[in-house]
């Protein structure tokens, strides 16, 4: 299998296989950046390829020299941007975060050890809760390094800030996860 930077070269010297290898290999993680990031279903589809048409469109800016996957998850993180200040526009009030958060039982149920109450799932749904409350800030460090698996200098790049943000923010968006957790009693603080 070619490296990602071998294939973007290729791509800017105009092969389009190279170019269509990316967009197959990067749908899956990217798809899941986006739904992590709090899209629905449809629109991180949508966000997927817009991210791929911009990715088309600054062929010519990429960097060789520069990792291919922290620039096209740079790219992504704009998009995501983007899309936010729209919908911030259009006024859209309600979130599938918000639907299943009203869904979440303050208690465990009686007689139960909350540990063996909650079956994995709904700690699943309770963390994705605890993300989707984070700051964009956060919530990109934290997705960027535990979903998409990016190093602390790739995830520096792809958001265009210093390494020690990404340590400061990753700290404090974890603090924001456990105390998210602990205060909904899934996670006991000791």
């Amino acid at each position: 299998m070619e490296a990602d930077e071998v294939l973007m070269v290729r791509a800017q010297a105009g092969d389009r296989e190279a170019f269509g290898s990316l967009a197959t290999r990067y749908e899956t993680p990217l798809f899941r950046f986006f739904c992590r990031m709090g899209a629905e279903t449809d629109a991180a589809a949508d966000l997927f390829q817009e991210t791929i048409l911009q990715l088309y469109e600054r062929l010519d800016a990429y960097d060789p020299a520069r990792l291919f996957r922290a620039w096209l998850y740079g790219i992504a993180h704009l998009v995501w941007k983007d899309s936010r200040r729209q919908a911030a526009r259009r006024l859209e009030r309600l979130t599938r975060w918000a639907t299943l958060e009203r869904g979440l039982p303050e208690e465990p149920p009686a007689g139960q050890d909350l540990d063996a109450g909650l079956d994995r799932d709904l700690i699943g749904v309770a963390v994705r809760l605890a993300i989707s409350h984070l700051s964009e800030e956060h919530r990109a460090v934290l997705i960027l390094r535990h979903y998409q698996e990016l190093t602390y200098p790739e995830i520096a790049e792809a958001l265009g800030i210093p390494v020690g943000t990404v340590k400061s923010r990753m700290h404090h968006a974890l603090r924001g996860v456990k105390s998210d957790l602990s205060r909904k009693k899934v996670l006991e603080v000791g």
